[in-house]
């Protein structure tokens, strides 16, 4: 681990640089996440990954099943996400024609997308879907408890 405040790089993992003898706190891998596995036995952030993978599908499957926060942001993000894009593509499909390929354009960069990024651990709120999901969340894992 980098030391932040003389740079230097520790090679034992210890809460102090051996360079300068500064504290520092140490960090999972995921931001703000325990390493811990979730309840469906997977890491945080590859669950996170699944619940884009099927796109609205696997969101509910995981919406249900899990209790970890992070997960259940990915679950509700993508439901609310995925979900609306499919309904758009069924109501505008034969109103406009070229609705379809563009949706599916749109759908298809913000899955590998919004997956990478949940493989990173990071928590990307989307405008409107990502303040929803941010809420739905956090009352999700406060009645869990």
């Amino acid at each position: 681990m980098r030391c932040p405040k003389c740079g230097f790089e520790n090679l034992a993992e210890t809460k102090s640089c051996s360079s300068c003898g500064a504290v520092f706190e140490m960090r999972s891998e995921l931001a703000g996440e325990p390493k811990a596995r979730t309840r469906t036995g997977l890491q945080p952030n590859v669950a996170g990954l699944l619940c884009y993978l099927f796109g609205w599908v696997s969101a509910l499957v995981f919406l249900l099943v899990e209790k970890n926060s992070f997960v259940r942001f990915h679950a509700t993000q993508s439901l609310i996400v995925f979900g609306v894009l499919s309904l758009l593509s069924v109501v505008l499909a034969p109103l406009i024609p070229i609705a379809r390929p563009i949706l599916g354009l749109v759908s298809l960069v913000l899955w590998i997308f919004l997956m990478s990024k949940a493989y990173k651990g990071e928590k990307l709120r989307l405008p409107l879907a990502g303040y929803i999901a941010d809420r739905q969340s956090e009352e999700f894992t406060t009645l869990d408890e």
